[in-house]
């Protein structure tokens, strides 16, 4: 059943521009416009819905049968008559205005869940590794990049220490520290989880930890439900999770990637390590999971010695040609 943002209100052109607004945004719940309460009351059933905005002089009428979660008022001066009752948005404001307090509102109001700010099934690759300086961080940074330009991607970076992402997210105000601590404290709305993402190009991405202990405190089944969460509320269509060393994934995240790539270093010791690897899932009996995975050996740098500081250095050359060359086999 489709979500929806209920605008209920006489004036047809108000409502349609409001709506029209609304759904230019991607906000992943459908504006329906209503002329009048009763109309809103007959259809109501056929949708899931999730917020109503009604126009002051009609939200009496509602009663207090209507469906949808939160009530918003459109108020000429954002104020409700009585100051009791609903909240309010001014009517008047700008329309991105308006959607904004109203996904506060609900937040407010519904701290326990996430309200989903985006459309459509979110795809999760995780990238991982038992071998060091592979290239790991590398590849799920160009396979975020890539993917964030066929629509939203958030790069996830649960690894011990932050790497090239110490310099990258440099003047990142929040972390995975504070997402994994508002997260373990219930506080999972979106509207304020979402306020550790940062951008690297068109590529969002929360910082790693700022300490490495930090990851210890958290268990793998809260890692596992903090993604399941983001991937089913946070809006985005790609999720790459940087998923550091095996022996710390849960095997609850494994099985909702999508696609799993462990890049390792064609040496004597990184052989070594991927073999070992391989055969602990087989004697675990995790041979499902040993043949998702898809083992990558990445090109050399281009630059060697340097830090790839610019999105334009993950996206050019043997490594883009490898990453594209992954996501065209995923589909």
């Amino acid at each position: 059943m489709r979500r929806i943002i209920a605008v209920i209100d006489r004036d047809g052109e108000y409502r349609e521009r409001l709506a029209a607004a609304i759904n230019g945004q991607e906000t992943g719940l459908k504006a329906v416009t209503f002329s009048d309460p009763e109309s809103f009351l007959r259809h109501a059933g056929e949708y899931d819905v999730r917020l109503v905005l009604v126009a002051e002089p009609l939200s009496e009428k509602l009663g207090n049968a209507a469906p949808g979660e939160v009530r918003i008022v459109l108020s000429e001066d954002g104020l409700v008559s009585g100051g009791s009752g609903p909240a309010a948005v001014r009517k008047y404001s700008r329309t991105d205005e308006i959607l904004r307090r109203a996904l506060e509102i609900y937040s407010e109001k519904n701290p326990d869940r996430l309200l989903r700010i985006g459309g459509g099934p979110c795809r999760i690759t995780g990238v991982f590794s038992p071998v060091g300086r592979c290239g790991k961080t590398t590849l799920a940074v160009t396979l975020g990049l890539l993917h964030a330009r066929e629509g939203r991607t958030l790069l996830l970076l649960f690894d011990e220490y932050a790497g090239v992402f110490r310099h990258i997210a440099s003047r990142a105000v929040s972390d995975m520290t504070d997402v994994i601590y508002a997260f373990r404290q219930g506080d999972c709305s979106w509207s304020r989880l979402a306020g550790a993402v940062s951008r690297f190009g068109e590529l969002d991405y929360i910082a790693p930890v700022r300490y490495a202990e930090d990851l210890t405190r958290v268990t793998q089944q809260e890692v596992s439900s903090l993604v399941s969460a983001i991937a089913e509320e946070g809006g985005y269509l790609h999720i790459v999770v940087d998923m550091g060393i095996y022996g710390r994934i849960p095997a609850e995240l494994t099985e909702i990637c999508s696609a799993l790539y462990m890049p390792y270093a064609r040496d004597p010791e990184g052989l070594c390590k991927k073999e070992e690897l391989e055969e602990a899932l087989r004697a675990a009996g995790r041979t499902e999971l040993e043949e998702k995975i898809r083992s990558v050996v990445l090109p050399p740098p281009e630059t060697p010695g340097e830090l790839m500081l610019r999105p334009g250095d993950y996206l050019r050359g043997p490594l883009r040609s490898l990453a594209e060359g992954l996501i065209r086999d995923e589909k």
